[in-house]
């Protein structure tokens, strides 16, 4: 079975990026007016505040669906401060020793040489929402980035026109309309759900290494794959621990709004699903993960 990312796995670091533009919107300090003399001067009208999109309100009724389905979190709340001490004692010392002794270009080089290795998995699901303009194209990136990047070391993919688009057997599931389940904090690895969780194991046969390596060079390679991902984005983590009330309930709410999101786009992004989607009621259909099943 592949070993998940740590807590900044490939489908967290977007969740992260939301939770943080979420908290700094929220912890906003006021400008303080100075204090000094001035003129007076005509008020300019305040502009209309624009209307939400249609994907803004649809986001916020997700959330509002989602905000208090939680009914593990006693337990999941127990695991996250035994990961949250795990990371402070181990992981954060052995990030600060990996972050002195290799430069960033070569750590930015080690990401991108795992993310590679989970390219052939990318196209897989791909394959299986339908879509196979992003599969040939995810297919056509790994041959490129493995011959010409050096096993991934390098991008050029990127500069030939084929942007990395990273996807996994749980948003397959969630875009065919399978439900979300319980969330779940899991030891060690962090935020996930009941359908990641089994999207994970299911991932974990799509990697092509898994049937020409043992496993004890598979858990290695997880491991590498996941200690990179965190150190990548330890910084961010810091930045929403320290700006959050409830850093337990930002990750929460940020990592199922963000898979939430991440299904909705996989659906509207399959010309099958899509429509489907909109045989079966439109946006909604699109859109709907099945919160609570």
């Amino acid at each position: 079975m592949r070993l998940s990312a740590l807590a900044a796995s490939a489908r967290f670091a977007p969740a992260l990026g939301l939770a943080l533009g979420l908290a700094s919107a929220a912890g906003a300090e006021p400008a303080v007016p100075d204090p000094g003399p001035a003129a007076p001067a005509e008020v300019a009208p305040a502009a209309a505040a624009p209307e939400p999109s249609a994907a803004d309100l649809l986001l916020e009724a997700e959330y509002d669906a989602l905000a208090g389905t939680d009914p593990l979190e006693p337990s999941n709340r127990a695991f996250f401060r035994g990961n949250e001490l795990l990371y402070q004692i181990v992981f954060d010392p052995l990030a600060d020793a990996y972050a002195f002794v290799f430069p960033g270009p070569v750590r930015r080089s080690l990401v991108r040489f795992f993310q590679n290795l989970g390219e052939p998995a990318d196209c897989l699901n791909e394959l299986l929402q339908l879509n196979p303009r992003f599969a040939g194209r995810t297919g056509a990136r790994f041959v490129v980035n493995t011959t010409v990047g050096v096993a991934g070391l390098f991008d050029p993919a990127d500069r030939f026109g084929l942007p990395a688009r990273a996807t996994d057997f749980g948003e397959t599931l969630g875009a065919y309309g399978v439900g979300e389940g319980w969330y779940l904090v899991v030891p060690l690895l962090g935020p996930s759900t009941v359908r990641d969780l089994f999207g994970d194991v299911v991932d974990g046969f799509f990697h092509p290494q898994s049937y020409f390596l043992g496993y004890t060079t598979q858990l290695l390679l997880a491991t590498g794959s996941g200690f990179s991902r965190y150190e990548a984005e330890r910084e961010r983590l810091d930045a929403l621990r320290q700006s959050s009330l409830d850093f337990y309930s930002a990750l929460r709410s940020a990592y199922r709004m963000q898979r939430a999101a991440s299904v909705r786009e996989a659906r509207a992004e399959s010309p099958v699903l899509r429509r489907l989607g909109e045989g079966a009621g439109g946006t909604a259909a699109v859109a709907a993960p099945g919160i609570g099943d």
